[in-house]
């Protein structure tokens, strides 16, 4: 169960060995084993009784990734662990922080669920750290009763890059105070939401006017605005009313905890996507030490054959990679036979007449049979007893015509006879004689391996029985 992830930005300068040095405070006080700085900035494993913690360090793009993850079993909660993971990522002057907290629950009664709050390590780095200014949420932003307030807020609610929730407090109508504490709220939410609160009376009809009844809060309400949804039109939000905020008040709840838990709960499955887990910074590690360390190898046969399991895109690539390997098996077999061919001995006999030029045949006596059919009509034309008759019937009768082209159009005419539909056999055929078919939207096209410039399209839905005869016909024009 997913319990808590979020993003932080420090000024990295002093800020780097300050949050290390918190870490390693907590994993002391976590598994009771004394541990520096450097054990954490280098590959590590350790376990003390029924807790296990893990690290790692890689370089991505020119900077610094570390990776620590601890897991241990719930000391109150039968059956339920606890994976904690911290990526941190170093580069220029920003120390980028990710943390991921969740449980592995094992039949865990539903009201024992643990609660979606800030994790005490996140509160630490909160009073010790100096954020980078780009983060947001550092502090409440107040708002006044102006048209061009109303408008700022409108056009962040509105802006489909926003990705952070905006949390928008309202004052009670009988005292103009908020319900809860914006700073405080806002304390809880750094680098997850931006808090919005009023600096004065507020018009609330105005402000209704400007944001919708949808994003606007009046009265002690709060609205939670979260980011928008791929192909969404609307972003969602969440409202409390005045009376919801006063029954937890009347139960005793902590009003900025039970906000901020609604607001990270509903933001944790958009977050966890900008979070690299540990089995990514393995992947990024693994991948550097292989480029200089060859005995590493079957370690990464290994990871990989774990991680394809899980990683769509691996199986994608591996399926395009066998794919791809077939098609050069195809080819090789293509190029032995034509090999094949050429190695075999003419009956021709005479001597040789024409040399060839940058063309070359795509199958077996393709340029011998045109020029001989252009020989034969010429000869046909010529007059008869003449010497340009007796020299060309004097070639025609020294050189054979091999009647490839005869042999392929018979197999075209035995596989297009009454054709549907491109099949695999139709496929096979036409790979023997050269040819491949390509599709692309609602046409397929026809080529020569190896050689595109002849192309021939036709429909993949034949629209008669005459189909099949007019694909004959088209690749007599095209390619014989």
């Amino acid at each position: 169960m997913l319990v808590y992830v979020n993003q932080f930005k420090f000024m990295h300068n002093n800020n780097s060995d300050v949050i290390f040095t918190m870490i390693s405070q907590w994993l002391n006080q976590m598994i009771e084993i004394p541990l520096t700085i450097d054990d954490l900035k280098q590959e590590n494993q350790l376990i003390s009784g029924d807790h296990q913690m893990n690290t790692y360090l890689t370089i991505q793009d020119d900077a610094r990734l570390h990776s620590i993850q601890l897991k241990h079993p719930d000391k109150t909660v039968e059956g339920r662990e606890w994976l904690t993971e911290i990526t941190l990522r170093i580069k220029e002057e920003i120390l980028h922080i990710s943390i991921l907290l969740k449980t592995i629950e094992q039949h865990t009664p539903l009201e024992n669920r643990p609660l979606f709050t800030q994790p005490p390590l996140i509160k630490a780095f909160i009073e010790h750290s100096n954020f980078a200014k780009s983060m947001i949420g550092l502090s409440a932003c107040e708002f006044s009763n102006h048209s061009a307030d109303f408008e700022k807020i409108n056009n962040l609610i509105k802006d489909k890059n926003r990705d952070y929730p905006i949390i928008l407090i309202s004052h009670l109508a009988s005292n103009n105070q908020p319900l809860v504490s914006p700073q405080n709220l806002q304390e809880k939410l750094k680098g997850f939401g931006q808090v919005f609160y009023p600096s004065e009376k507020i018009n609330h009809y105005k402000l209704t006017t400007y944001l919708s009844r949808q994003y606007a809060a009046w009265d002690g309400a709060i609205n939670i605005i979260f980011p928008f949804k791929e192909k969404e039109e609307n972003c969602t939000n969440k409202l409390f009313y005045q009376a919801d905020i006063k029954d937890w008040n009347a139960q005793g709840i902590n009003i900025s905890e039970k906000i901020s838990s609604q607001v990270i709960q509903m933001t944790n499955q958009y977050k966890q996507q900008y979070h690299l887990n540990q089995d990514d910074i393995r992947i990024q590690y693994l991948s550097n030490e292989l480029s200089t360390q060859t005995e590493y190898l079957n370690l990464v046969e290994e990871d990989i054959e774990k991680l394809r399991l899980k990683n769509t895109k691996l199986n994608e690539q591996y399926k395009a990679i066998k794919q791809e390997l077939k098609q050069t098996k195809q080819d090789k077999e293509f190029f032995e036979m034509r090999f094949n061919e050429l190695q075999q001995h003419t009956d021709n006999k005479g001597q040789t007449l024409l040399c060839y030029g940058h063309e070359h045949d795509l199958y077996q006596g393709e340029i011998n049979d045109f020029i001989l059919e252009i020989l034969k009509k010429a000869s046909k034309n010529a007059k008869k007893h003449s010497r340009k008759q007796d020299i060309l019937l004097d070639i025609l009768e020294y050189n054979k015509i091999t009647n490839t082209k005869t042999k392929f159009i018979e197999h075209c005419k035995t596989v297009f006879t009454n054709y549907h539909s491109i099949t695999p056999k139709i496929k096979e055929v036409l790979r023997k004689l050269n040819l491949e078919i390509k599709t692309e939207g609602v046409h397929h096209h026809m080529q020569f391996i190896h050689d595109k410039r002849y192309k021939m399209t036709f429909s993949k839905s034949p629209s008669d029985g005459r189909t099949g005869n007019n694909i004959i016909s088209q690749m007599k024009r095209i390619f014989f």
